[in-house]
């Protein structure tokens, strides 16, 4: 069962740098479009896939993340925007006329609800107000693509 579980996070794992990828041209001015846009953008740091319980989770609540909020937040991979310097086993989100995040090696679906939340402009319950992402010194999708 848990070889079974390991394997399903891992093909979704694959599913996240799939749909950045695919969803997305390596050109960083679509980027910019889409922020100017208002579409809250993501850039996902260089993963390593391994077969640690950690990886598993880790893996598994981005994917759920990004799979729940495909229609919302447009994902890319730090590997085709090298232009954007996103530490490994972190995600960097932006969106014009909100703060950006930075959720680093976050194994709590809670922190990846917390910026849902604030995007979509919905009231944080307590419960998740704990788990508020970590707020970067510098918007480098903002600053990149001109405020």
């Amino acid at each position: 069962m848990f070889l079974r579980t390991i394997i399903s996070v891992l093909l979704l794992a694959g599913c996240v740098a799939c749909e950045a990828t695919t969803s997305a041209v390596k050109d960083t001015a679509a980027i910019c479009q889409q922020y100017h846009s208002g579409d809250a953008i993501a850039v996902v740091g260089n993963t390593k896939p391994d077969d640690s319980e950690w990886y598993a989770d880790w893996s598994a609540y981005l994917n759920d993340f990004a799979m729940a909020n495909a229609d919302k937040i447009r994902v890319y991979h730090s590997s085709d925007h090298p232009e954007f310097n996103v530490s490994d086993y972190t995600v960097f989100f932006a969106k014009k006329g909100h703060p950006s995040f930075i959720i680093s090696e976050a194994v709590e679906p809670q922190y990846y609800e917390y910026v849902a939340m604030t995007y979509n402009g919905e009231v944080i319950p307590a419960s998740i107000s704990a788990f508020k992402a970590e707020t970067p010194k510098t918007d480098e999708i903002a600053v990149y693509c001109g405020q």
